[in-house]
C-alpha cells in the first residue's frame, strides 16, 4: 500500500509539473504573438505617420502600402475597416485622410503599453525645405521610372516580348490620344492588377478583392508565384500610378508611354508565371 501511495503521489506531482509547463508554454506563445502583433502595428503607425501630409514619393507610397497591408492583416476589426476605407478612397482619389486610422492606432498601442488615454488631438511636424515642386515631381517620377526599368530589364534578360504584348503600348497610346494620358495609365494598371489576381486565384483563402497591386505582389511573392524582380516591377508600377493620380495635370503622353511599356512587360511576365504554375 505504501508503494501504491508513493506511486500515486509521484504521478500527481508529475501531472502538476506537466500542467504547469503546458500553461507556461501557452502563456509564452501568447506573449510572443502579442509582442509580434504590437511590433507590426507600431511599425505600421510609424510608417503611416511618416508618410502623412508629405509629398507623394516612391518611398512614402511604399510606407503607406506597407502600413495598410499590416493593419488589414493584424489590426483590430475597427482598424481593418478604417484601413480598407483609406485604401479604397486613396485608390479612387489619389489621396485619403489618415487621421482616423492614426488616432485609433495610437489609442490601442497606448492601451497595450499601459499608458493613459490622450486627448482627441493629433499634430504632425512637417518641415518644408526650399525647392521647385515641379522639378521635384519630375525627379521623383524619373527615379521611380529608372528603378522600374532596371527591374524589368533584369527580369527579361535577353527575352523578346511577343508581338501581341509589344502591341499593347500602341493600343494604350491610342487611348491616351482619344481620352487622356491618365486614362491609359489607369487602364493598363487595371489590366496588370487583373492578371495578378488571376495568378493568385485559388492559391489562398484570403479575400484579395480589397488589396491593391503592391499588396497583391507581396502575396504572390510570399507564395513564390513570382520572384523578387517581378515584385519590384509591380511595386514600381504601383508607385508610378500613385504619382500619376496625385498630380494628374503633369501626366503627358511621354509618361503614359513609359508606364504602359512597363505594364506590357509585366503582363508578359505574369503570363509566364501563370503558365509555370
Amino acid at each position: 500500500m505504501a508503494a501504491i501511495a508513493l506511486y500515486v503521489g509521484w504521478a500527481i506531482t508529475v501531472a502538476i509539473a506537466l500542467g504547469g509547463w503546458l500553461v507556461t508554454q501557452a502563456q509564452a506563445r501568447h506573449a510572443t504573438r502579442r509582442n509580434m502583433r504590437i511590433n507590426y502595428l507600431l511599425d505600421a503607425y510609424r510608417r503611416l505617420d511618416r508618410a502623412s501630409n508629405r509629398p507623394l514619393t516612391a518611398s512614402t507610397a511604399q510606407d503607406i502600402e506597407a502600413a495598410v497591408s499590416d493593419m488589414m492583416l493584424l489590426g483590430t476589426s475597427t482598424q481593418a475597416k478604417l484601413a480598407d476605407q483609406f485604401a479604397r478612397t486613396f485608390s479612387a482619389d489619389g489621396a485619403a485622410e489618415a487621421m482616423p486610422l492614426l488616432m485609433d492606432l495610437r489609442d490601442s498601442l497606448r492601451r497595450e503599453a499601459g499608458l493613459e488615454q490622450l486627448p482627441p488631438t493629433y499634430s504632425s511636424l512637417r518641415i518644408t525645405v526650399h525647392g521647385d515642386s515641379v522639378a521635384d515631381h519630375a525627379r521623383i517620377w524619373r527615379e521611380t521610372s529608372q528603378s522600374t526599368r532596371k527591374s524589368v530589364d533584369s527580369e527579361l534578360a535577353s527575352q523578346r516580348i511577343p508581338a501581341d504584348y509589344a502591341a499593347f503600348p500602341a493600343e494604350m497610346a491610342q487611348l491616351a490620344e482619344t481620352a487622356s494620358p491618365m486614362a491609359a495609365i489607369a487602364d493598363s494598371y487595371q489590366q496588370v492588377e487583373h492578371a495578378l489576381r488571376e495568378l493568385l486565384g485559388g492559391t489562398t483563402t484570403e479575400d484579395l478583392s480589397t488589396l491593391n497591386l503592391a499588396q497583391l505582389a507581396n502575396r504572390a511573392l510570399q507564395l513564390k508565384l513570382i520572384d523578387a524582380k517581378l515584385a519590384d516591377t509591380l511595386n514600381g508600377l504601383s508607385a508610378m500610378r500613385l504619382l500619376a493620380a496625385i498630380d494628374q495635370d503633369r501626366i503627358d503622353r511621354t509618361r503614359a508611354t513609359e508606364f504602359t511599356g512597363y505594364a506590357a512587360a509585366a503582363l508578359y511576365l505574369l503570363d509566364i508565371a501563370s503558365r509555370r504554375r
